[in-house]
């Protein structure tokens, strides 16, 4: 019975998936040519055969009209027309045999011409009816009255043999005004005929294509029996063989697995005992995912692939990760087999953990030293040791350290992979190798979760019986908030000496200066207009014939005396000015300075000379300049780095700087040039490291900053704006020097992103080589953007124009500069583009003078400070160019652009305090923003502000409108 149980495995699943189908594609096919394609194409035959007798009935009907014509004309009689006309179509013949014709009656109806039946010219054809008693001339007549011509259907002789009467279609045509009808007409049996031969041609055609595809078939399907047949018995007989198998396994003590073709088909009971999976997970799982990756101990072998492919009975020492995370010791026994023509391997794997070193009395120890890991807040671990070492143990505080969410999560990790820093990383497993433990090494750490730790690490290597070193355990803490504030106080103290070596200095060293003298009844109005043209912030008050002062008047005075108070500026100063005058020796200190200042409750000391006479004034903003000797010692230790990596550090320390800075003196104009100062130091210590790692330069050359740097006008919110000019070489050196400037471009720009300047995302940056060229390209770049055909043209090259030298020749600079200032002179367009482009930034204001906020996205309900203060920047830049100005700070270029004559006094103060004011608030947002612990932004609140500070800042952007609109009267174009 077996065989034939066999044939029906082997036909039933071809029947179903082979045979039934195509028989159903060949009926189907049949189905659609005797169902759709025939009576469709008999239709369409049909259809032909209408249009075609129509179509020769109007080709006949042209002949009559043309007759007609003829009658019309005067050239025939009616009767001659006529006659002529029936005589032309008397004779027109069509169809393959040419037997095919026209008839012409009138509507009486009376036959006028017909070929084949001359018996019924002329007579009345009323009665005239086919065998069906169809009265067809009657017909003819109504549907040519009805709609002018139209189809008939009736029964006429055949034009073969006259005596039998077969069904044929006319169409007739109505000729109006002669008052005929011409018709013809095709027989229906011929159509008939010609459709059946089509047919059987197409029925002939589809049955020699079913033939083929039934042969194909038939020949594929026995094909395909034949390879099942075969593939089943092979099938058998490895079940057979894995029942065999799985018989002599079952009977271990040990875990056992089958593997054929390196996939896991079996695992005994035992197996799944001591590793904690199903069989079903261990087969979903496979042989990789339960041995610990990394180096094997056995000879020759350090991948799992190797196991699977060894062709000798052997045994080696594997780590076996448990479902629940953890790993365990096991031997493993490989034993080849062959299956069915298909290769594979028996493994038996025994649990030998339990038999290294352990014992009751330490088993006891360990559980007390497992639970007091568990529990302190110092990570313990414990790493496999080879060429990676693999987390294998670990306490939930190492977990939390490391940013795991669990151990089991820190096991699937190597060492390697916790270290953020290479090098580190190198030299920790360097360490352990040489001297077999490393002490408090001091380590950055970025968690997944994105928080950055500093971490101490201790480890040491554990050996085994062999005297191999096997294992690393170790310790790491988290000392981030420890390590940080000792830094803080390393800085607190660098900072305090400095300030207490400045307060230990003379006071005459510490920027004393002479002011201006007036009379007692000197105007208020005319001393602020000394104190304006000295530059000072105070004016001694002496009585007439007295050498010495006997008063002093400050700006604070002012301030709170004339303006607040609303004196008048008419009134003498003797009404405001302070007096007595406190006075310190030159020789004294500084810090007795500021106490004098402090216990007087005064803002200005007169320094006394020797000989006791008053020769020099000090301010307290100028005694509170020490604090710009940290500045002086935060550039002295960027010169001093010998590392990139040490550039952030020292960045890090500008923001609490400037906010020190802005408590105690808050002149934005001066901390503006502070973080220039910075930012230029830290660009030019990077280029220094890089010609260090890159070797000399090939030829000259000279980093330019832009933007803000170049302005010197960069606050707590920037990104890097630079680029690299070098001078011209010839052909055959000109790629490896680009290679190299390119490089040094490269370098210095990654190194200011990891400082802290982020990367430009504009990419004008001297790492795109487009913009690290030679002095000739340059020159290109500034000759096509002066001669920029429309305002568009110039929108992202503004920032260009502000480039300022940072190191290197100077000279290429200049002439750059030079040069671009010939240009402008010869292209005043140039000047009317750029006004274009500088146009369309405009102050956030309205038409009603109120402050216009974004009302969607991140920054809603706020607006941008730093594009408040764009139009006097472009104001500046424009009128620069304008002048051949060189300078390129905005408050420099107003000083230039009064002494230009292009701005009054008037007008430069003006710009001058809307400038610094918009400055000074923008700092302040970011101060603030640091106070708060918050990343500072350019984006401010007006709600958040002091209503003075509304009133203050609408009245400063409507100047700068003012101002810009003037701009574009000044650049109209001609």
């Amino acid at each position: 019975m077996s065989p034939p149980q066999k044939d029906v495995r082997v036909w039933r699943p071809f029947i179903v998936r082979i045979i039934l189908p195509s028989l159903f594609a060949i009926t189907l096919f049949v189905a659609v040519i005797f169902f759709l394609i025939l009576p469709s194409l008999e239709k369409s035959m049909m259809s032909a055969k209408r249009e075609m007798i129509k179509e020769l009935s109007i080709a006949a009907w042209s002949i009559i009209d043309k007759a007609e014509n003829l009658e019309k004309n005067g050239s025939l009689s009616r009767s001659q027309a006529q006659e002529q006309a029936l005589l032309y179509i008397q004779y027109l013949r069509y169809g393959d045999e040419i037997k095919d014709y026209f008839w012409v009656m009138d509507l009486t109806p009376r036959m006028l011409m017909h070929p084949y039946r001359s018996d019924l010219i002329g007579k009345d054809l009323n009665s005239y009816t086919d065998q069906e008693g169809r009265r067809l001339f009657v017909d003819f007549v109504r549907i040519a009255k009805a709609s002018g011509d139209g189809y008939v259907q009736y029964f006429w002789e055949s034009k073969d043999e006259p005596a039998r009467l077969v069904p044929k279609l006319s169409y007739v045509k109505n000729f109006e005004p002669w008052g005929w009808i011409i018709g013809t007409g095709i027989y229906l049996d011929d159509v008939r005929l010609e459709i059946r031969s089509l047919t059987n041609r197409l029925l002939g055609s589809s049955l020699a294509i079913t033939l083929v595809i039934a042969s194909l078939l038939f020949v594929i399907t026995r094909e395909s029996m034949k390879i099942e047949a075969r593939r089943q018995e092979n099938e058998a007989r490895l079940r057979e063989a894995g029942e065999k198998y799985k018989t002599l396994v079952e009977a271990s003590t040990e875990g056992v697995m089958m593997i054929i073709d390196q996939q896991i088909i079996y695992a005994n009971k035992i197996l799944e005992r001591i590793s904690g999976y199903s069989e079903r997970e261990i087969i979903d799982l496979g042989l990789a995912d339960l041995i610990v990756p990394g180096p094997l101990p056995g000879p020759g072998i350090s991948r799992v692939s190797e196991i699977l492919s060894l062709r000798e009975q052997g045994q080696l020492e594997v780590l076996i990760r448990h479902k629940c995370g953890t790993t365990f010791d096991a031997l493993l026994s490989v034993s080849p087999i062959e299956m069915g023509g298909r290769q594979g391997v028996i493994l038996i794997i025994k649990d030998i953990s339990t038999q290294k070193q352990i014992d009751k009395e330490l088993g006891s120890r360990q559980e007390k030293f497992e639970h007091l890991t568990d529990n302190i807040a110092i990570g313990v671990f414990r790493t496999t040791f080879g060429d990676q070492e693999v987390l294998v143990e670990a306490n939930p505080a190492a977990a939390r350290i490391f940013g795991m969410a669990s151990r089991e999560e820190l096991f699937s990790l190597t060492l390697k992979q916790l270290f953020t820093d290479p090098a580190k990383y190198q030299l920790f497993v360097q360490t352990l190798r040489t001297e077999g433990r490393v002490s408090d090494m001091i380590l950055d750490h970025s968690q997944p979760g994105g928080a950055r730790l500093t971490l101490s690490l201790t480890g040491v290597v554990v050996c085994n019986e062999s005297g191999r070193q096997a294992y690393c355990d170790g310790l790491v803490e988290d000392i981030t908030e420890r390590y940080r504030r000792e830094q803080e106080r390393e800085g607190l103290l660098s900072e305090l000496q400095a300030s207490l070596l400045f307060q230990n200095e003379p006071i005459h060293r510490a920027h004393a200066v002479a002011i201006p003298c007036c009379q007692l009844d000197t105007s208020i109005e005319l001393a602020a207009r000394f104190m304006v043209h000295a530059g000072s912030s105070a004016i001694l008050v002496q009585a007439d014939g007295q050498r010495e002062p006997i008063g002093i008047l400050t700006d604070n005075d002012i301030r709170e005396r004339v303006v607040a108070a609303g004196l008048p500026s008419s009134a003498a100063v003797s009404t405001i000015m302070s007096a007595p005058l406190i006075g310190i020796s030159a020789d004294a200190l500084v810090f007795e300075g500021i106490v004098k200042m402090l216990e007087n409750r005064v803002d200005h000391l007169l320094v006394r000379d020797a000989t006791g006479a008053y020769y020099r004034v000090i301010s307290a903003k100028n005694l509170l300049k020490n604090q710009q000797y940290i500045l002086t010692k935060l550039i002295s230790d960027i010169e001093r780095i010998e590392s990139p990596l040490q550039l952030a550090e020292l960045r890090d320390r500008l923001p609490r700087l400037v906010q020190r800075l802005f408590d105690s003196a808050p002149d934005a104009r001066n901390l503006t040039r502070i973080i220039s100062a910075v930012a230029e130091a830290i660009m030019r210590k990077c280029l220094l490291l890089a010609v260090d790692q890159l070797g000399q330069p090939p030829c000259r050359f000279a980093f330019m900053a832009l933007g803000s740097v170049g302005r010197e006008e960069q606050t707590l919110v920037t990104d890097q704006d630079n680029a690299l000019i070098y001078e011209d070489v010839d052909s055959a050196s000109a790629d490896s020097t680009a290679d190299y400037f390119h490089a040094m471009g490269e370098l210095v720009c990654t190194w200011l992103d990891q400082a802290g300047y982020a990367l430009c995302k504009g990419e004008v940056m001297a790492k795109n080589p487009k913009w690290c060229q030679p002095v000739s390209v340059w020159e290109e770049y500034f000759r096509t953007w002066v001669s920029a055909m429309e305002p568009a043209d110039l929108l992202d090259t503004k920032i260009f124009f502000d480039f300022r030298w940072v190191y290197g020749d100077q000279e290429l600079v200049d002439n750059l500069r030079g040069y671009l200032h010939e240009l402008t002179a010869k292209r005043p367009l140039f000047f009317y583009h750029l006004a274009q482009n500088c146009l369309q930034s405009k102050p956030p204001l309205n038409i009603f003078k109120n402050i216009v906020v974004e009302s969607s996205g991140e920054h809603r309900e706020k607006f941008s400070i730093k594009k408040a203060m764009t139009p006097l920047v472009d104001y500046t830049r424009i009128y620069a160019l304008r002048y051949g100005i060189g300078q390129t700070n905005t408050f420099a270029r107003f000083r230039q652009l009064l002494a230009k004559g292009h701005l009054s006094d008037k007008e430069c103060q003006e710009l001058t305090m809307v400038y610094k004011y918009l400055l000074e608030l923008r700092f302040k947002h970011q101060i603030l923003a640091l106070g708060e612990n918050r990343e500072p932004d350019n984006y401010i609140n007006p709600k958040l502000v002091t209503e003075m500070e509304q009133v203050l800042l609408r009245e400063a952007l409507v100047q700068v409108a003012d101002f810009q609109t003037k701009m574009g009267f000044d650049f109209k174009q001609v």
